[in-house]
């Protein structure tokens, strides 16, 4: 998979702020500086466009928003899903820091869709209980950025966990004990680790 070309999907745009990891997104600083409207909206009318590329690529599903944002419709988040399942040329990488309502929704997971959900300090650790019960085959926490020590976590049904220094943005500080002691439990509990925001290896 590393070899594959990368791609943003924009099937939803805008967001809003949910946790500190937010307030360095560049999506929202770009629209911020061109004075556009950040509110999530469904754009639908790129629903077809995985479909009819035959060239397999990675595909980034609503980079910079949330696929699982309150604003867009289940419906749509279903249709979304029906066209990944049908695109089994490329693989889907979906990172959400809404992962309550992703496993709420009790969707069919095609087996090329990786499931990630975003931890920047230990407030936020829960969000990896409700990943373990997506049915994905793939499930990955991406602590980008890590911005505190996530403290004692369980990885049990994790496949892979990445972290980064916080490069974009505000640039706060990550101290190298943190991705440290992180890389120490992946090690213990036989998770791979990275230290790449696009590491993820999908097998």
């Amino acid at each position: 998979m590393a070899d594959l070309a990368r791609k943003t999907w924009p099937i939803v745009t805008g967001c809003d702020r949910v946790s500190a990891g937010c307030d360095s997104c560049p999506s929202w600083q770009h629209y911020l500086a061109e004075d556009l409207d950040y509110s999530a909206t469904p754009q639908m009318q790129f629903l077809t466009i995985p479909a009819r590329d035959q060239f397999s690529k990675i595909y980034c599903v609503a980079f910079g928003s949330d696929l699982f944002h309150y604003a867009v419709p289940t419906e749509d988040i279903e249709s979304i899903f029906e066209v990944m399942g049908a695109s089994e040329q490329h693989v889907f990488e979906l990172v959400t820091k809404r992962i309550e309502r992703a496993h709420r929704l009790k969707l069919d997971w095609p087996d090329n869709v990786l499931a990630g959900v975003v931890i920047e300090s230990a407030d936020y650790t829960s969000r990896l209980d409700h990943l373990r019960e997506i049915p994905a085959r793939f499930k990955f926490l991406s602590a980008a950025p890590l911005l505190g020590p996530l403290g004692d976590i369980d990885l049990t049904g994790i496949d892979q966990v990445g972290a980064v220094h916080e490069t974009w943005g505000l640039k706060r500080p990550c101290k190298q004990q943190w991705i440290d002691d992180l890389r120490e439990q992946c090690d213990r509990q036989g998770v791979e680790f990275v230290t790449d925001a696009y590491g993820w290896r999908f097998h």
